[in-house]
């Protein structure tokens, strides 16, 4: 099939955190969660499950689904995508990684009283906060709040066809200001979509 998309360069910033929209990897990634655009209801995605453990609002723990596979293409190689990567990819986009980047963040602020997001287990995610911070999962459910496999940073994001996901979408070709070609994730797991 043919994904259109509205966009009509190629030519942006591809590093999700730091883009302000249109990066390549709101098509080779997902989100952990859904928000409806008229009722703001939170949906799960990558997630199954995700719930306040404290009523402070301080301890968020989330539930992976299990067996999401990253693309079948090198350093990931099809590996499972796990609560370490979803952890990393949250203190990322809280600039928690690599505080002098985090500058250049474009929703760093959505993050605000985010001490620590750590895997329990492969497919456990607790968030710690340092204050209540009501719109955590509203910032997880923005389009463009992709999860990306630790390796992504490694590999940089200047090279699209060399980006690593869990998406629906692996893009092939990628000619500057002029086309971008994706194929489709044959082992995509919203198989039930």
């Amino acid at each position: 099939g043919v994904v259109r998309r509205a966009a009509t360069d190629t030519s942006r910033e591809q590093d999700p955190d730091v883009s302000i929209a249109g990066s390549v990897h709101e098509m080779q990634n997902d989100r952990l969660t859904t928000a409806n655009g008229w009722t703001m209801k939170v949906t799960p995605d990558m997630l199954v499950s995700y719930e306040m453990v404290d009523k402070t609002g301080l301890q968020l723990v989330m539930k992976l689904r299990p067996g999401i596979k990253t693309f079948n293409r090198a350093p990931v190689s099809g590996r499972v995508f796990t609560a370490k990567d979803v952890a990393y990819s949250i203190m990322r986009k809280a600039g928690k990684v690599d505080p002098k980047a985090a500058a250049k963040y474009a929703r760093v602020a959505q993050f605000e009283g985010l001490e620590k997001a750590e895997a329990v287990d492969d497919v456990t995610i607790k968030i710690t906060m340092s204050k209540p911070n009501g719109s955590i999962m509203q910032a997880l459910s923005d389009p463009r709040a992709q999860m990306i496999p630790v390796e992504q940073d490694t590999i940089g994001y200047k090279d699209a066809t060399k980006f690593v996901g869990t998406g629906a979408w692996m893009q092939t070709e990628y000619v500057d200001g002029a086309r971008e070609v994706f194929k489709a994730n044959p082992d995509y797991y919203r198989k039930f979509d």
